[in-house]
């Protein structure tokens, strides 16, 4: 079985050391990356933002694939999603990243792509929608309230929280591993992001950071700072 990797991004696209890394796992300058977004806002400004360091290192493959509802991925797009050897999940409207990408076909398709080896990386909203449970925080939906629903799928054993510092998110989260029965989750600061392999933690970026929230039995719920380097 290929090694399974996951990115996430607390809130910054351009943190270069994370950037680096996803690019050399997708293949460096022979790569075939995707970028996955909304049609939300001013969202075409935001493009450069993931793509300049791209092409900075030499990635000259690089498609650009922005909707607005599940049903208007065409055939082109899930061939060029079939075909990436990276794919990144870019920031913005969680909710609308949630009902464009967290369904099928496009659910089933990324499964396949992250259990053949395919690095797939999410920012922000991207990050939010990768695991089995997604928990929105009430900073993060229209209505202000917190919603729980099913993500992709990739990280079954972990809840993910983003802006975690600047949201003050910590209460946020531990409501939401009490309501779905969930033992720990992964926070991560704008300015931090982690690659995990096989679903576990193997490399933290970034000068801010990532967190671990643990319920350990009698002690309750812990919190710890993930620092990690790859050998």
């Amino acid at each position: 079985m290929e090694n399974r990797y996951v990115y996430l991004l607390g809130g910054n696209p351009t943190l270069s050391d994370a950037v680096e890394s996803f690019v050399h796992l997708s293949g460096g300058k022979e790569a075939r990356l995707v970028l996955l977004t909304v049609k939300k806002g001013a969202w075409e400004k935001h493009v450069p933002r993931y793509t300049n360091q791209w092409e900075q290192l030499g990635v000259s493959s690089i498609h650009i694939i922005a909707v607005n509802n599940r049903t208007e991925l065409s055939g082109e797009e899930l061939e060029c999603i079939k075909n990436a050897t990276g794919i990144y999940i870019g920031g913005g409207h969680t909710e609308t990243y949630h009902n464009v990408y967290a369904y099928d076909p496009v659910k089933t398709l990324l499964a396949e792509k992250y259990e053949s080896g395919t690095p797939i990386a999410g920012c922000s909203a991207g990050a939010l929608i990768l695991p089995k449970t997604v928990v929105i925080s009430p900073n993060d939906t229209d209505d202000q309230q917190m919603k729980v629903t099913e993500g992709i799928g990739f990280i079954s054993s972990s809840l993910v929280a983003v802006h975690y510092s600047q949201w003050q998110e910590h209460e946020h989260i531990i409501r939401g591993m009490s309501e779905v029965g969930c033992r720990e989750a992964l926070c991560l600061d704008e300015e931090a992001a982690l690659l995990l392999c096989n679903e576990k933690p193997y490399r933290t970026f970034g000068p801010e950071n990532v967190y671990c929230l643990e319920h350990m039995h009698q002690e309750g719920i812990v919190e710890r700072i993930l620092k990690l380097s790859s050998i």
